[in-house]
Parts: C-alpha cells; structure tokens; sequence
C-alpha cells in the first residue's frame, strides 16, 4: 500500500469538500461560495486547518457553511483518517533512515512502537503526532494518562524517555483542551 497516495487522497477530498459547494442541483450556491471566497468573507481551507477541524469540528461551518451536520462528521473522520495516514507516513520514513543506519535498537523501538491510544478521544494528540512527526510510544501514554486519571501524583521516569518533549505537551493539551476557561500553568524546579 502507498499511504502517501491515500493520504493526499484523502487531503484533497478534505480541502474539496471544505472549499467547495458540492450541489449538482443548485450551481448558484457555488458560484455564491466561490464570491464570498474571492472577498475573503469565507476562509480558503488548507492543511492546517484541517488540523484545527480535528480538535474542533464547529470550525468546519466558517469554511463551508452548506456542509450538513452528517457531512460534518464524516469530514472529521476523513480528517482523522488523514491525520493518522500522516503519522504512518513519518514512521516510515524514519524506518527507512533507521534500517540505512547501524543503530539496531532504534530501529527495533521504532518497530514496536504503535498508537495504543483512541485517536477519536484525543484529536489533539494525533495532531501533535504530526506537528512535531513523532509517534507517541506506550510508556508515554500510560505515564500521561496515569496522571490524567490522578491528578497530584508524582511520577519518576529515566532520562531519555519524553517527558519535556511528549508527555509534557499531551497533558498541557488534555488540561488546557478540558478547561477552555482556565489557564495552566507549569512550575520547574531548579536542579
């Protein structure tokens, strides 16, 4: 399978659907969309906003206001489905840099890595996944989610293992996505 392929794919049904009026019926409401896009009264779509659909499908309607409540949903899924395709594509990436490499160990990690949590639940992890093309291991997971599940505890983890650069980024998007009218704040402690 090519995921590049099915990943663009699946970008350009997104953007289409997103910028244009699908209405065989009704040409005016496209030629209606297409003017309201020329004056910049109606966004033009493009792959980051696609991410932001992601965390908050609401947006969809300032882009295409003509997309149904189902068409909505299935948009999102696409666009889940995209994100996902994203992420494999980097891993493949980076396992073909790892198999020209000596580095064994690495590369067996990266192998045995897999998304073990819900996509759907935590849109803004999957997306995080793509910005920053990493894939977050399990350990990372259960750590974030134990802490998640019980605020307060205190975790120990070796060096090396993604707390500043994962696990830190995931529970500032979990709190700060959960409680939209709170700011978070995090305190380091000096060494």
């Amino acid at each position: 399978l090519d995921v590049t392929w099915f990943r663009s794919k699946i970008e350009n049904y997104s953007l289409s659907a997103l910028n244009a009026v699908h209405d065989e019926e009704m040409n005016c409401h496209q030629d209606a969309h297409c003017i309201l896009q020329m004056q910049n009264l109606i966004p033009t779509a493009t792959k980051s906003d696609l991410a932001k659909i992601a965390v908050d499908p609401t947006i969809i309607a300032r882009f295409n206001p003509m997309v149904n409540l189902e068409s909505r949903k299935s948009l999102r899924s696409s666009i889940l489905t995209w994100l996902r395709l994203c992420v494999y594509e980097d891993k493949l990436t980076r396992l073909i840099s790892l198999s020209k490499s000596a580095s064994t160990d690495e590369l067996l990690r990266e192998l045995h890595t897999e998304t073990v949590w819900d996509t759907d639940e935590n849109p803004a992890w999957l997306v995080f996944e793509v910005e920053n093309m990493l894939q977050i291991r399990q350990v990372q997971y259960t750590v974030a989610k134990h802490l998640i599940d019980h605020p307060g505890d205190v975790m120990q983890l070796n060096m090396g293992t993604g707390k500043t650069r994962v696990i830190l980024p995931m529970l500032v998007m979990h709190w700060s996505l959960k409680n939209r009218d709170k700011i978070i704040r995090i305190n380091f402690l000096s060494a």
